[in-house]
């Protein structure tokens, strides 16, 4: 006995919507790296998600992703015109 067993399933619009979320994150993504401001993107538990040109140029912040933005985050910047983002 030979047999097949097949499912199918529409995924048009899963793939829509992932492509417009990519488009919608480097929109984002230029724009925030456009401004003259240190941003950066935290979770909940202050692990950095994200961080502007800005501050990659500034501190070599793209190390600091993954890591607690307390532990990285200069001193003499915890106060100042940082723009701080928490991502939900």
């Amino acid at each position: 006995m030979v047999g097949a067993i097949e499912s199918i399933k529409d995924i048009t619009d899963r793939k829509n919507m992932e492509e417009a979320l990519k488009e919608s994150q480097e929109q984002f993504s230029l724009f925030v790296d456009m401004l003259p401001h240190r941003v950066f993107i935290k979770d909940e538990s202050h692990g950095v998600v994200y961080v502007n040109q800005y501050v990659k140029e500034l501190f070599s912040g793209d190390k600091w992703i993954g890591k607690d933005a307390f532990k990285v985050l200069p001193d003499r910047r915890r106060t100042g015109n940082l723009v701080e983002m928490r991502r939900r």
